[in-house]
């Protein structure tokens, strides 16, 4: 065979592997995502520490609650339904509210949040059921 028909096959070749190699490259910056595909908001965030308030609501007409604070726990019973206790927290802390509903039917609902942000929310059904929520201070 001819050198120059080799050196043309030679070039051809590198050619060929050059476009392959080019056309399989990593394009530029991706596009953005339609607007439906964006990522989320962020939600609402807590200031940190102050006031957590922890709520009983529900079809319960009363509820036994337990309550963590910043020196412990606190316990009731023959609570009304609805109820309201607010207690000062620091950030880090334990927050813990536990209802149990102390009828025979009924929906009982614990909610704890801190800086008007719900940070934990539960509902139980039923007679002597019991919700409870949890979570940290931020």
């Amino acid at each position: 065979m001819p050198r120059y028909i080799l050196a043309i096959v030679l070039v051809l070749f590198v050619i060929a592997i050059g476009g392959i190699a080019f056309t399989t490259r990593t394009p530029g910056p991706l596009p953005p995502l339609p607007p439906s595909q964006t990522e989320p908001t962020a939600l609402p965030v807590a200031n940190p520490g102050g006031t957590v308030v922890y709520a009983v609501t529900g079809t319960a007409d009363s509820a036994g609650v337990t309550v963590a604070t910043s020196t412990g726990t606190e316990q009731a019973s023959g609570r009304a339904v609805p109820m309201r206790y607010e207690v000062e927290m620091t950030p880090g802390d334990f927050v813990y509210l536990s209802a149990q509903n102390e009828g025979v039917s009924g929906t009982i609902t614990c909610e704890i949040s801190v800086g008007g942000v719900v940070i934990s929310r539960n509902t139980s059904a039923g007679g002597y059921t019991i919700a409870s929520c949890q979570g940290t201070v931020p």
